[in-house]
């Protein structure tokens, strides 16, 4: 995430537990869930907060949260598989895994999308660009 969208989860946090953040404490927050999208940190904020209120959050709650979303989409596919196409096209193996690991696990590949890569017998470069095309049009 950008630096603007984790001032947009820090801002929804500030108004659920009426404190506000200095730019230091910014600065920490991103450094922990840069690696994350907004969207999931504004979930897991809201989820953390659904819960009888006991404390603030702090970055380790809201990383972990997004954490567990992010392991339920790959358990939601189960095993996953490149495509021939992807395996013909690479000696690269472990990369590709990790690729296609990265792509469900950030939410990029639905498993309705994940389903249809594996109809579509393309590479997931090929796949995921042509997905792009799609939803930009």
């Amino acid at each position: 995430m950008t630096r603007d969208e984790l001032n947009g989860v820090l801002a929804k946090l500030g108004l659920l537990e009426g404190r506000s953040f200095t730019t230091a404490q910014g600065d920490a927050w991103y450094e922990i869930l840069s690696a994350r999208k907004a969207d999931d940190a504004h979930t897991a904020v809201l989820q953390f907060h659904s819960t009888p209120f006991k404390r603030v959050a702090y970055p380790g709650d809201i990383n972990g949260i997004v954490e567990d979303i992010e392991r339920s989409r790959v358990a939601s596919i189960g095993s996953l598989e490149p495509t021939l196409a992807d395996l013909e096209s690479t000696s690269n193996r472990r990369w590709l895994n990790k690729e296609l690991y990265r792509v469900v696990r950030q939410g990029e590949l639905s498993p309705a999308g994940y389903r249809e890569y594996q109809r579509s017998r393309m590479t997931l470069k090929a796949f995921m660009a042509e997905q792009a095309v799609l939803t930009s049009a």
